[in-house]
């Protein structure tokens, strides 16, 4: 029993002491390399939103991807897409003035799970930190949960499926957390085609929370897709 104990504690040590010499870019380089050989895909979306004050109906979109950053997004009417909830790489979250720092690991079962926080510039008083949990059994980002000082708090869950040996999503869940609601809108009449905003008042200027659910199907990935496509109709 001394034996076996000793031999659990160190290799609670050892694993402790790899821990602490991990390099967080190392880990979000992996992350990044496993997309780069990702030249282009197609994928329809259906997004579904339900945020208080925000009137958006469910949507279908088809995307279309190219390398480095071509986007197309074909739907009907008005819709929005955060950046994020397409396919999540560390360079959405990255620039020059970036930071990265590695916070911690664990495991969860059988999966070994990183955390990995990046922060902006000190000087940037608007900044938004985020802290990303890497699945480091595929190289995926598995959670994003961004701060932002003056919104609130946004938090990404990401589930993947294997397509073509690739781990693209299947459904992303985000949700908001908000610290103050967004204002009511009017919806369109006669005098007003548009709409327009309704009376805000300060009972209205309280946090809110609200979700966004977007569901992946029919990925195509690396097939070749011609750059007319993304030319402006």
């Amino acid at each position: 029993m001394r034996i076996f104990t000793g031999l659990l504690v160190s290799l609670i040590i050892l694993e402790s002491q790899l821990f602490g010499q991990i390099e967080p870019r190392a880990i979000l380089d992996k992350v990044q390399e496993k997309y780069d050989a990702i030249e282009d895909y197609k994928v329809k979306i259906n997004l579904k939103v339900d945020i208080p004050n925000f009137r958006m109906p469910n949507k279908n979109m088809q995307v279309y991807y190219k390398k480095p950053d071509k986007v197309k997004v074909e739907t009907s009417g008005f819709a929005v897409l955060p950046r994020f909830g397409l396919v999540p790489t560390p360079a959405i979250f990255l620039n020059d003035s970036a930071r990265a720092t590695y916070l911690r690991s664990f495991r969860e079962g059988s999966t070994l799970y990183h955390v990995i926080a990046i922060s902006r510039a000190q000087f940037d008083q608007n900044r938004a930190d985020v802290f990303l949990r890497i699945n480091a059994n595929r190289w995926t980002i598995d959670r994003a949960t961004i701060e932002d000082r003056q919104e609130g708090t946004t938090e990404v869950n990401i589930t993947y499926k294997n397509i073509d040996g690739f781990w693209l999503p299947d459904t992303t869940r985000i949700e908001f957390n908000l610290k103050r609601s967004i204002p009511p809108v009017e919806r369109p009449n006669v005098n007003q085609p548009f709409g327009g905003k309704e009376r805000y008042t300060a009972e209205d200027d309280q946090p809110v929370k609200g979700y966004m659910t977007i569901i992946f199907s029919k990925f195509i990935v690396n097939r070749g897709i011609k750059d007319w496509i993304f030319k402006e109709e």
